[in-house]
């Protein structure tokens, strides 16, 4: 379920970032275009460079996630990354300008923050002799997750617009806390007391 939802969240967010940002940072596009008359820049080469800044800033969630990884474990690290994933996603609609960054600033971390989990999760969980397969596995839903999320973007922003991607996307976010939270084993005790 993560992977599955977990990649449709990824790359919807990834193929449309741009584009949103085209449609809600216009303003904040033309004034860095007209400040920075110099370098004679159009607004569609800020836009991508705002992109390029959330996504540069985000891959670093990774690297904090990874640490959490390895000191918590995949239960406490995946619900903290969909929780910011959901939270994001509710704030995100109707958003315009530097809150509309900010905000999506903050979806990015989330999902970029998700990515190693998964790995982890079929890391730990797969047995040496099927974990080949089970990576193979999820690149493949990771690619048909890709595959989907282009016309599944066009549609949905083609008849109501980015802010019902945003409730989508938060639906499958919560969706995998939820499935995370039942189907996740809790910890275990270091050292069980035996029975007797």
């Amino acid at each position: 379920m993560t992977a599955v939802l977990g990649s449709i969240v990824f790359q919807s967010t990834t193929v449309a970032l741009p584009e949103i940002f085209e449609e809600r940072l216009v303003g904040l596009a033309d004034a860095a275009a007209n400040t920075l008359t110099a370098l004679k820049l159009e607004s569609a080469s800020v836009i991508g460079g705002l992109a390029f800044l959330v996504f540069a800033v985000a891959s670093l969630a990774q690297l904090v996630t990874g640490h959490m990884l390895d000191r918590w474990g995949a239960r406490p690290t995946l619900a903290l990354v969909t929780i910011v994933q959901v939270v994001a996603f509710l704030m995100m609609p109707g958003l315009e300008e530097l809150a509309a960054f900010a905000v999506a600033l903050g979806v990015m971390l989330g999902v970029f923050g998700q990515v190693p989990v998964t790995d982890f999760l079929i890391g730990t969980t797969a047995s040496k002799i099927s974990r080949s397969q089970a990576f193979g596995a999820r690149y493949m839903v990771s690619f048909l997750a890709f595959s989907g999320a282009l016309p599944l973007i066009a549609i949905i922003q083609a008849n109501w617009g980015f802010d019902m991607l945003f409730y989508i996307l938060m639906a499958c976010a919560a969706l995998i806390l939820l499935f995370s939270r039942v189907l996740l084993s809790a910890p275990r005790p270091a050292n069980p007391q035996p029975a007797e």
